[in-house]
């Protein structure tokens, strides 16, 4: 039960990361892709470090 809960959390933040990585992709302006970039990064480091 508890590998379950691990490997939601894994692709939880994996597919957070992919949402914010488009949204980088698809920014309008230099401030809201830095936005996008960084919360990128935390959910990419987040699962990461679920999954070790």
């Amino acid at each position: 039960m508890v590998q379950t809960w691990l490997w939601i959390g894994v692709t939880g933040m994996a597919v957070g990361a992919v949402f914010f990585g488009f949204g980088a992709h698809n920014a309008r302006t230099e401030r809201w892709k830095i936005l996008y970039t960084l919360n990128f990064f935390i959910c990419l480091i987040a699962s990461v470090l679920y999954l070790t």
